[in-house]
């Protein structure tokens, strides 16, 4: 099964109460029991305290199950401490640089540049008569 970690929280949580460890239908510790990993991606941009304490029920419940937490912001050692000192692995990689452009740099480019190529049919068009639009033309004009 490969699904968002929404899509398969919910099917947990629609089926399983893990306080009582009761179920629905027998199928359901079945399929429980076909899923060998459970792999969250950027696991730092999630709701990690409702999603880990859901997570971490359900491997001492099943325990073939292995969760594999992937960030390259996240803070290791936390997430190790909370599931019981897990192992971390750190995968070797490289940044790629970035450039930081703000609204003043754009404009001033905007305005000294010959060949800007920006399409500007919209503004003939209902958008001429707001605040935005003046501001835009002035700038580029």
């Amino acid at each position: 099964m490969f699904c968002s970690t929404g899509i398969f929280l919910r099917i947990l949580l629609g089926r399983v109460d893990m306080s009582k460890m009761e179920t629905t239908s027998s199928s359901v510790i079945d399929e429980i029991l076909e899923i060998s990993h459970i792999i969250v991606d950027e696991i730092h941009e999630r709701d990690m305290f409702s999603d880990l304490t859901i997570l971490s029920d359900l491997l001492i419940f099943y325990l073939h199950l292995r969760l594999i937490l992937v960030s390259a912001t996240m803070d290791s050692d936390w997430f190790s401490q909370y599931l019981n000192g897990c192992p971390v692995i750190f995968v070797p990689g490289f940044t790629y640089p970035v450039e930081s452009f703000f609204l003043e740099d754009v404009l001033s480019f905007l305005n000294t540049s010959k060949e800007n190529h920006l399409d500007l049919s919209f503004i003939n068009g209902s958008l001429e008569s707001t605040v935005l639009t003046d501001d835009f033309k002035s700038l580029l004009h």
